[in-house]
């Protein structure tokens, strides 16, 4: 297919479109038709690509590159875990040598040893894996954990992936027992009986090679929910410029005919300051009712609120010049202050236009954030606006069925909200009023982000875990391989401490380094996904020696409570094994 003229076919019709509202409008003096084809920037993108494609700062989602680098972190979490698995085995093979040795000395045939110590490990990867399916069943049932999916998560629904990971657990297991089985029937029994194995030194390097993997991926997904939970608390705890905090919101639109019945009955209420009604809830949507207005000299497009007189003063928005709305307003506006600055030509108490059908800006307040962090509310002109008589002729006046309740500092909000619909169903409303707090209406807009965040939480704990058995298997070899070591330093006046620090002191250098690297690798991921906020946090730099404190801590935990044992045994019961 040619692509220029797919384009063509589509921009024609636009271009002709675009002309005749010049002429609508009359504005056919101002007609460019190269300027008009020249501003159409047409896109052609695949329908898979549609998710990631920038386009649209509204309705875009995702970014690529974090997607396919998480994508990645979960198979390489997939794999460390099953190489851990190995590591395990392998650990344990040093202690186990020597018993199984004594039964081949006792009849036992090398391949019956060989097809024990396989089963053994097929047997722990299948149980492991009944366990996770009784685990994901669980899980299933936990409303939680079924708040972090869009898609199903019941087991009936997936069972070829069930099945997969069945065999996949035969294969992991069998993987997991051949080497060590091989290993430890693969020296003369006596040789074997008379001293003690560790393993090789090139064996010890690949577990150590590993070890750091899984410390990079922890670190990485450390620091990057660190700058998730940054973000998500930058949404909350930013300033609005409303009182978000104190501001309740009731659907009343059963009510429209007895707005001021209702607004006279909460206000003798203790504790509520201010009552007003509104077509929209603030910050609960990134699109509004969009108005488009022109003139000969001028063209506008904005967000436009429709609000009672009330509402300003009710919400604790800011009036910096001109007035705010009063009672005898009608057919005006209040706009903000990104507005004010791109329409350098408005005057307080004039029309914003030249046309008859305009209505009159009175004031200008302080910017707002009146759609999510997605939108750059700084920047975006918006207008709260008061129906008058050109348009509650036209029914448009009985759009505002919004009641927002501005209660006063240190109410009890769950008694008012049980208050208001109480209210509500006494003047006669046929259901139950849903009221929420602002608050509450954020976690409904950032759905999608928290949910993200609480699955990449879920995937880092998982992360953490699965490290820390590769720490816990590690530490399990050294202290086999280093026992000697170990009670010759005893045996010379080391106490438990210096040997604890002697151990621990390899896994800090080991962490250091991995996190050298994976920080710049987090800091990416996490510069990437905070593109899709217009508004974002800063990436502070002492989030970074916050993560590997945390990561360092639960590490050097795990080596200290594993290595005590070595640490304090008797070095003669080391020594003489040699």
């Amino acid at each position: 297919m040619d692509i220029d003229k797919v384009k063509q076919l589509i921009i024609a019709p636009l271009v002709e479109k675009i002309h005749q509202l010049y002429k609508e409008h009359g504005m056919e003096d101002q007609w460019d038709m190269a300027e008009a084809k020249e501003s159409l920037n047409l896109r052609l993108q695949p329908f898979t690509e549609t998710w990631f494609s920038g386009i649209d700062p509204w309705y875009d989602k995702g970014n690529k590159a974090v997607d396919w680098i998480l994508q990645l972190s979960c198979l390489l979490v997939l794999m460390i875990a099953a190489i851990n698995f190995l590591n395990f085995t392998l650990a344990e093979s040093p202690m186990r040598i020597k018993s199984i040795n004594t039964r081949r000395v006792l009849g036992s045939s090398v391949a019956s040893l060989r097809l024990n110590i396989i089963g053994e490990t097929v047997c722990i990867s299948l149980l492991a894996f009944f366990l996770a399916v009784v685990a994901c069943y669980l899980l299933s049932q936990w409303s939680f954990i079924s708040q972090l999916f869009v898609g199903s998560i019941a087991l009936g629904d997936h069972l070829w992936l069930v099945l997969g990971i069945g065999l996949a657990s035969v294969v992991v297991g069998m993987m997991a027992g051949v080497y060590p089985a091989f290993y430890v029937t693969g020296f003369q029994p006596a040789l074997v009986l008379k001293g003690s194995f560790g393993l090789t030194p090139k064996g010890r390097q690949l577990r150590t090679l590993l070890l750091c993997l899984q410390f990079f991926i922890t670190c990485v997904m450390v620091v990057y929910i660190g700058i998730l939970y940054l973000q998500s608390h930058y949404i909350f705890t930013s300033d609005y410029g409303y009182n978000k905090d104190e501001v309740l919101y009731a659907d009343t639109w059963e009510l429209l005919d007895k707005h001021e019945a209702l607004r006279s009955e909460l206000m003798q209420q203790t504790g509520v300051v201010d009552v007003a009604y509104s077509q929209f809830a603030l910050g609960s949507s990134d699109s509004y009712m969009n108005w488009g207005r022109a003139d000969k000299n001028h063209q506008v497009q904005f967000v436009a609120l429709p609000v009672d007189w009330h509402y300003l003063r009710t919400m604790g928005i800011e009036v910096i010049e001109g007035r705010d709305f009063n009672e005898h307003d009608g057919d005006c506006y209040v706009i903000n202050e990104a507005a004010r600055k791109k329409w350098d030509w408005v005057e307080m108490g004039k029309k914003l236009l030249d046309e008859d059908t305009e209505m009159t800006v009175v004031g200008v307040c302080r910017n707002v954030r009146f759609a999510s962090t997605r939108i750059d509310n700084d920047a975006s002109p918006m207008a709260f606006l008061v129906y008058g008589e050109k348009y509650i002729s036209k029914g448009w006046a009985n759009s505002l069925g919004v009641m927002n309740v501005r209660v006063a500092a240190g109410t009890d909000k769950v008694a008012m909200r049980q208050k208001i619909k109480d209210i509500c169903m006494k003047m006669g409303a046929k259901h139950e009023p849903e009221v929420k707090f602002l608050n509450q209406q954020l976690e409904d807009t950032y759905q999608e982000e928290f949910r993200f965040i609480s699955q990449v939480m879920v995937f880092s704990v998982i992360c953490l875990v699965i490290t820390l058995i590769g720490v816990f298997c590690l530490t399990m070899f050294e202290t086999e391989y280093r026992r000697k070591e170990i009670g010759i330093r005893k045996v010379f006046g080391s106490t438990t401490s210096e040997v604890l620090r002697l151990l621990c002191r390899r896994y800090v250098w080991l962490l250091m380094c991995c996190f050298i690297v994976a920080a710049p690798l987090a800091w990416y991921i996490g510069s990437q996904w905070l593109q899709g906020f217009a508004e974002r946090t800063p990436i502070y730099w002492w989030l970074f020696p916050l993560a590997f404190l945390a990561v360092g801590t639960v590490t050097l935990a795990t080596v200290i409570v594993q290595s005590w044992r070595a640490a304090n045994e008797n070095p003669v019961n080391s020594i003489k094994t040699e």
